[in-house]
């Protein structure tokens, strides 16, 4: 009985100790189990609730009008888009926008529109400065011009700038289209809507919000390629009808007719 006793004394231990082993191994089980479901619940949740606030099913591209596409192509083109200070007939101070579509090794030219540097077609001329977002001043010069169309060229003496290309493909009605100016941001600023009519002979209808600091910025399509020379002063020959809310663009293939050379008479494409 004592030998027994004994033996009893030994496995009792012995199977307590097993089962607390077991019992513990069992709850870690459980508990990485609850924690591992729950860190995947939580990445299912954010993603769910990141696709919710970007407007967008996951997998899909973003809105050509979200936020995320109009910073992404502001930053693919503000490089080459410039703001435009100088001074009216009355020496008040005027702003409007350009960009380049030439650059070499000395010259950078600049399109905008007329309306903006008009007074530095007569003498005594004001100075004409641009500059892009938080760069320094720089002095242009007015090379030619065209009133009819609201079109000017600026020449920058500096070279191997980013410029700006045509797009392959003519506008059409309905596309999706983007105004850029060259002030009011840290990269410029952008705004967006859509092509209401297109026509060589009456330009290009478009309802993206502008401002007077718009005026000689890019119209672009989504590819970042450029469709006209923002204007508020451009009256076609065969005007189409009014439209509230509307703005006219010069086509950007009146340039080439009007104060540029183009290869073929065509703005080059990309």
């Amino acid at each position: 009985m004592r030998n027994r006793s004994r033996l009893y004394g030994v496995l009792i231990p012995l199977g307590v100790t097993v089962f607390i082993l077991v019992a513990a191994g069992l709850g870690a089980f459980i508990w990485t189990a609850v924690y591992v479901n729950s860190v995947a619940s939580g990445a299912q949740q954010s993603h769910a609730q990141a696709s919710k606030s970007a407007g967008k099913r996951p997998g899909q591209p973003p809105s050509p009008t979200s936020q995320a596409t109009l910073s992404s192509l502001l930053g693919k083109v503000h490089a080459a888009v410039w703001a435009v200070d100088t001074f009216d007939a009355n020496g008040r101070t005027t702003a409007g926008s350009a960009f380049a579509v030439v650059s070499n090794s000395d010259q950078t030219l600049l399109l905008t529109s007329y309306s903006v540097v008009s007074a530095a077609a007569y003498q005594p001329a004001p100075t004409i400065q641009v500059h892009q977002p938080g760069g320094a001043n720089k002095l242009v010069t007015l090379r030619t011009w065209d009133p009819a169309h609201d079109l000017a060229l600026l020449v920058l003496n500096e070279g191997n700038d980013p410029v700006l290309h045509g797009a392959s493909t003519p506008p059409q009605p309905g596309q999706q289209v983007y105004v850029v100016s060259g002030s009011g941001g840290p990269d410029g600023t952008i705004t967006t809507g859509k092509l209401r009519a297109v026509a060589t002979t009456s330009g290009l209808v478009d309802d993206a919000p502008q401002d007077s600091a718009s005026r000689g910025g890019p119209l672009i399509d989504i590819d970042g390629n450029v469709l006209g020379v923002d204007s508020m002063a451009f009256v076609p020959p065969q005007p189409t009808a009014s439209m509230a809310g509307t703005h006219v663009a010069v086509p950007i293939q009146d340039a080439c007719a009007e104060v540029l050379v183009c290869p073929g008479n065509t703005f080059p494409s990309s």
